[in-house]
């Protein structure tokens, strides 16, 4: 008998943080610990912008 594959399940959540470098609100699908990271060392060093 084949056992089930465990597939990982994230926590994602949308969040709204504000890019003051761009002047607006910048909309990011995050898991939780993504969240807590950018709550803890700030937005402006962890999100990369102009990445695309």
């Amino acid at each position: 008998m084949a056992r089930n594959e465990v597939r990982p399940d994230p926590d994602i959540q949308q969040r709204r943080y504000w890019v003051a470098a761009e002047d607006r609100f910048d909309r990011l699908r995050l898991s939780a610990r993504a969240i807590k990271r950018i709550d803890k060392i700030g937005g402006a060093s962890s999100v990369r912008t102009g990445a695309g």
